[in-house]
């Protein structure tokens, strides 16, 4: 079982958390897991779903992060090669990135979560057409999001005024997450 999917399990049955109102998030390697959950959300057959989720600077898609990243050479060691080095019909590299699920998610019947996803404008480290790309589907699928960028930032992000906007958006879309969600019940 993956950590996030484990966590998110076993802390409501400790009293940590309301199963009825999970939201993940996270920046970087967090916004890897967050998508990545998004796109399998409710189709781990435990009952729940999140109810939102925020993504900062998180890879979507594996295969170009190899060739578009700061961190090339890292990111084909974790696919194992490059795609450079594969045969056309080996498409393992798609494993584990949550571009390549978003439409057997959607025709599986998972329940991708309203997104908000953050980038800065100059990330080397995690390009930002990897946002944009998971923005794309999420526009194709018709499924509700809210999408940031902010301008002359890398991948950690320099100027206090993004950092305080960043801070106010993730409360802010946690909050009409929440209130949506009471207004369900």
């Amino acid at each position: 079982m993956n950590p996030t999917l484990w966590l998110s399990h076993n802390t409501p049955s400790n009293g940590l958390a309301d199963r009825e109102n999970l939201i993940m998030g996270g920046y970087s390697q967090g916004g890897y897991l967050t998508y990545l959950s998004a796109v399998r959300n409710g189709l781990h057959g435990k009952g729940w779903k999140f109810k939102g989720g925020i993504a900062g600077a998180g890879v979507t898609d594996w295969a170009t992060m190899g060739m578009s990243s700061d961190a090339g050479s890292y990111a084909t060691g974790l696919l194992g090669h490059s795609p450079w080095s594969t045969d056309k019909a080996d498409c393992s590299d798609r494993q584990g990135s949550a571009i390549w699920e978003m439409k057997g998610a959607v025709q599986k019947g998972g329940v991708i979560p309203p997104m908000l996803i953050l980038h800065g404008e100059k990330d080397v480290r995690v390009p930002l057409e990897q946002a944009q790309g998971f923005r794309g589907g999420l526009e194709a699928a018709g499924l509700p999001y809210e999408y940031v960028v902010y301008p002359r930032e890398d991948h950690t992000f320099a100027e206090q005024e993004h950092v305080r906007d960043m801070c106010e958006r993730v409360v802010k879309f946690v909050d009409k997450v929440l209130a949506s969600t009471r207004l369900e019940t």
